[in-house]
């Protein structure tokens, strides 16, 4: 994670998010994965799902906080503060995948296992999204890594209820980092942050 001593588009991280890098380490990272599946619409198959990637892959489009990466204070003298990343690259956090033949669910959380085993990059937006085809049955998968840091799991469901459809011919819904962030209640609770301002006088 990179030091910074600017104020472009500085948003702090509270204590409680800031204490998930810090208790973070190999054999105990701090994100969260979802694992979705999803049958192709009816007369669509691969080359629809390669142009709805296509037409999620605008970086300009992406929305906080996906578009959004840490950097600490100098000297590291505070707490860490989230800033937009003007060099996002897209095609690091948005991948593709597939399966071999037959496509077994076997091999799909095998595949899923092994890219939640890896820790997310400090000096990046703290987020990575696999698109799985050649599932079984003609189905493909998307899978979503966030940290905590950046997102909580209500949070996580939320957006991503909100980017689904039960409509079947909706098909323009957008990718979960083009939706802005849902609105939470912070971890830091008003009724905490008056306890911690008491207790320090």
């Amino acid at each position: 994670m990179s030091c910074d001593t600017s104020t472009r588009s500085m948003k702090p991280l509270g204590t409680v998010d800031t204490s998930f890098l810090l208790a973070e380490n190999r054999k105990m990272p701090m994100h969260t994965g979802g694992l979705m599946l999803f049958s192709y619409p009816k007369g669509v198959h691969e080359a629809w799902l390669h142009e709805t990637m296509s037409s999620n892959s605008d970086p300009d489009a992406v929305q906080p906080p996906f578009n959004q990466k840490l950097v600490w204070p100098l000297r590291r003298l505070g707490l860490p503060h989230w800033v937009i990343d003007e060099d996002l690259d897209i095609d690091y956090h948005v991948r593709h995948s597939a399966l071999p033949k037959p496509g077994r669910y076997r091999e799909m959380f095998s595949l899923v296992s092994r890219l939640h085993s890896t820790r997310l990059h400090r000096d990046r937006p703290l987020w990575e999204a696999h698109i799985i085809e050649g599932v079984e049955e003609d189905r493909f998968a998307l899978y979503v890594k966030t940290h905590h840091s950046m997102i909580d799991g209500v949070g996580a469901m939320r957006m991503l209820r909100a980017c689904l459809s039960s409509d079947p011919n909706e098909r323009n819904m957008p990718a979960p980092w083009n939706m802005p962030r849902p609105r939470r209640e912070s971890a830091e609770a008003p009724e905490a942050r008056s306890a911690v301002a008491a207790t320090a006088g």
